[in-house]
């Protein structure tokens, strides 16, 4: 039997490194099993040592990207990351309300890069906050970016820091929200925070040190969930089949062509094993 083809939309921007953006949530939703359609919001010019220029798109270019798609093809699910300025959030949040679709949407709120560049502006966190958050079904955001999402009107160095973020994140309006402990100064594990209105799950992983920063992360894992999600995986399910996804493609992340910044996740990781071809 034909296995049924679930269609990702990812509204983002492109990577000229492939790390992460565009690039990065192809191959994630690939790899799990979904087909992925994009709509991307910024072409920047960038490697493994940081943002070199960043050109946004005309919104209504953006726009014709998400109808386009929508109006052809069945939505499992969607996915938005990098958006850059405010007239693209807002546009983007008016064009999914309008739509009416019904799935689960993942808003990885993506605000500086790893190299510590800029990626939105504070007008266009406010249209986030306002426009679209309240329409995610989970909210993937990192503690950097959570303390921009609250107006930095709070400080976080532990676990338990993270926990008292958790409330008002939710308050944002997203239905759940994995709030990531990666920046964390921990030594053996990292810890993420999965949390709904009834429940706050700490979601545990073993700490990846292969002696380098890491290009694409945040990308990788939001974009698995969502193709998680869009195969009608439960949240928790598709958290942690996505946080293993990711621990894979970090660990093997020095198999990748090595620049001399971060370094790029091996999201194809179990593809570069040895093997031999008999005639």
């Amino acid at each position: 039997m034909q296995k049924k083809p679930y269609n990702i939309l990812v509204i983002a921007g492109s990577d000229s490194c492939s790390g992460a953006g565009i690039q990065a949530d192809l191959k994630a939703v690939t790899f799990m099993g979904g087909y992925c359609c994009t709509a991307i919001t910024a072409v920047t010019a960038q490697n493994t040592v940081g943002v070199h220029s960043m050109c946004l798109l005309p919104v209504s270019i953006v726009v014709s990207q998400i109808k386009a798609i929508i109006d052809d093809l069945k939505i499992d699910a969607i996915k938005i990351g990098m958006l850059g300025s405010k007239a693209i959030v807002s546009s983007v949040a008016k064009i999914i309300s309008a739509s009416n679709l019904d799935v689960p949407i993942v808003v990885d709120p993506v605000m500086v890069a790893t190299s510590g560049d800029n990626l939105l502006t504070k007008d266009a966190i406010a249209c986030l906050k306002q426009e679209l958050i309240p329409q995610a079904t989970l909210l993937t955001p990192n503690i950097p970016e959570s303390l921009a999402l609250l107006d930095g009107n709070y400080n976080c160095s532990s676990v338990a820091c993270m926990r008292k973020l958790i409330k008002p994140l939710l308050s944002l309006g997203a239905s759940a929200v994995l709030l990531k402990g990666g920046h964390l100064q921990t030594k053996s594990q990292k810890v993420d925070l999965l949390a709904t209105r009834d429940k706050t799950h700490k979601v545990v992983a073993n700490n990846v040190n292969i002696g380098a920063e890491m290009h694409g992360t945040g990308c990788t894992l939001a974009s698995a969930i969502t193709a998680l999600l869009a195969q009608g995986a439960s949240l928790i399910d598709a958290v942690l089949q996505a946080k293993k996804y990711l621990q894979q493609v970090m660990i093997n992340a020095s198999t990748t062509p090595k620049g001399s910044g971060s370094l790029v996740l091996n999201h194809a990781y179990n593809l570069n094993s040895d093997y031999e071809v008999k005639l």
